[in-house]
């Protein structure tokens, strides 16, 4: 057991990261949005499992077909190459994927292919799109378009699902789980409609919010995408290290913004002194809500800050 799910008990179940924060509305029912930006990468060969373990931060040596996995591919600095979610499709692995990490983890993964009986190829031929709320699930499976693969990917939701879909059925596929997502009164959602989604769900986007200079713990991501029982994978001596005796310099937090200020990626955070504590990652279209990364002794609910020089608090750390 981890440090941390050992403190999650003897704290006696504390609030679920649902319970903490305000989840968009469409959650209750469901939202669509196409990942235009994600591509798709296939693990194959004899030795596609064990390898493949050995190249991620989660466990995939017992999954089956059909079950997926939230993972990060780290190099051996323990920093986030990418952040992927892994499906089991039997023959071979299916890892969808930030485009713009795309060549760099295939560069990564193709270096660490020795001897073993491995190949890597991209499914462009595949397209993705998410359903995330309550009925995602059950959508999915009652639109089920016989050329997709859905599997469970918790972006926003538990019941949340990922759709890959072959390119020449797309847009009937698309107008499909459109008309059933809107007679369920969910929403179809667009790019500004999806950020201020996540923001508001508390979810850090790859590229944005973390990347190549971000330890896992520093994110918040080990809950969701860490195994440290499942052996050892490219990385693990940092990650494992951070967790059990590591101090990190800075954690990512969620900002109420008081006053609206033009807040964008990158802006300073500073202290009461007028010190630079950090900076804005993500901000949400209204202005009301940013994710940023904060010194750890200033990651607290409730602590005070300055963003481009106006007031926000810290309301979750993530």
């Amino acid at each position: 057991m981890s440090r941390r799910s050992q403190t999650r008990l003897a704290l006696s179940l504390p609030l679920t990261h649902e319970e903490r924060v305000t989840l968009p509305s469409f959650l209750q029912t469901a939202g669509l949005y196409s990942l235009r930006e994600h591509a798709v990468l296939r693990v194959h060969g004899d030795d596609a499992r064990s390898w493949l373990n050995g190249q991620i931060t989660n466990d995939v040596r017992a999954t089956t077909k059909g079950q997926s996995v939230y993972a990060l591919v780290i190099n051996l600095k323990g920093r986030v190459v990418a952040d992927v979610w892994v499906l089991d499709n039997g023959d071979d692995f299916l890892l969808v994927l930030p485009q713009s990490a795309f060549a760099t983890v295939e560069a990564q993964f193709e270096k660490y292919i020795i001897m073993e009986d491995v190949a890597l190829s991209a499914a462009s031929e595949l397209r993705v799109v998410t359903l995330q709320g309550a009925l995602a699930a059950s959508l999915a499976e009652k639109t089920g378009v016989s050329t997709s693969l859905a599997y469970r990917a918790d972006r926003m939701h538990a019941e949340g699902v990922d759709i890959l879909i072959a390119k020449n059925d797309y847009d009937a596929a698309w107008e499909n789980l459109s008309a059933a997502v809107l007679a369920e009164g969910g929403e179809i959602l667009d790019d500004v409609s999806w950020q201020d989604a996540r923001i508001g769900a508390g979810r850090p986007a790859f590229g944005v919010d973390f990347g190549e200079r971000t330890y896992p713990q520093e994110a918040g991501l080990e809950e969701r995408a860490v195994s440290f029982n499942k052996g050892c994978y490219l990385g693990q001596e940092v990650v494992c290290m951070l967790e059990n005796r590591g101090q990190l310099t800075r954690r990512l937090v969620a900002l109420t913004v008081t006053d609206k200020n033009g807040l964008t990626h990158g802006t300073q955070v500073t202290g009461s002194d007028g010190a630079n504590v950090g900076e804005v990652t993500s901000v949400s279209s209204d202005q009301t809500r940013a994710l940023a990364f904060v010194r750890r002794a200033l990651a607290n609910k409730g602590t005070e800050v300055n963003a481009g020089g106006e007031r926000a608090t810290v309301e979750e750390v993530l």
